[in-house]
């Protein structure tokens, strides 16, 4: 892995955080996080890639938007057999909380 691929990595797992300013909750703009997902797949990255889909699902299952989040959900489950054996299951939590935030109460 080069240091590009680990710094797409690492944006794509960190692109859910929420910085605190004056005690208000800010969501990090997601328009830079469709770039590192083309630029995952420019390069090959398929870790890079699953991270970022699993983090835009659960982006859109916490809007109350159904349907393009089980459609990331989906493009990241079909990824995941052929990611490298640093990414596991249990490494996806924003698939996690999508699937949570999906699934019936």
């Amino acid at each position: 892995m080069t240091c590009d691929n680990i710094a797409v990595l690492t944006v794509a797992v960190l692109g859910q955080l929420r910085v605190r300013r004056d005690g208000e909750a800010i969501r990090v703009p997601a328009g830079p996080a469709h770039r590192l997902l083309d630029t995952a797949k420019a390069q090959g990255d398929v870790d890079a890639q699953v991270l970022a889909l699993d983090a835009f699902a659960a982006l859109r299952a916490s809007a109350g938007d159904p349907e393009p989040a089980r459609t990331f959900l989906a493009a990241a489950d079909e990824l995941m057999p052929v990611t490298t054996h640093r990414l596991a299951d249990v490494d996806r939590r924003d698939a996690r909380r999508a699937r949570a935030l999906l699934s019936p109460s």
